[in-house]
């Protein structure tokens, strides 16, 4: 699953420990998860990949923990961490 984050200038530090700590955290939570991967694009832009050993267990995943993603992900927002969320692409990666 990748998608690229715009981080708001000044919030570098909370997005990086959000993003390896609290957010790999969450996603252990499956023993589907692998890791997450961080790559820094042009600017402010970040595109975070999760890979998963499936997709079905990355599906299951999502079901299960809904509510603490939309969290996650509204929380990023309003905090001011992340101004924009695009790309997302749940394609299966191989570990």
């Amino acid at each position: 699953m990748s998608r690229e984050l715009r981080v708001r200038p000044g919030s570098e530090l909370e997005f990086e420990e959000l993003y390896s700590g609290r957010w790999p955290r969450l996603l252990r939570r499956s023993e589907g998860y692998v890791r997450t991967e961080l790559e820094v694009l042009a600017g402010l832009a970040i595109r975070v990949t999760d890979v998963w050993k499936s997709h079905y267990e990355f599906e299951a995943f999502c079901e299960q923990y809904r509510e603490e993603l939309k969290w996650f992900q509204e929380a990023m927002k309003a905090n001011g961490i992340v101004v924009k969320i695009a790309g997302f692409d749940a394609a299966h990666r191989s570990p």
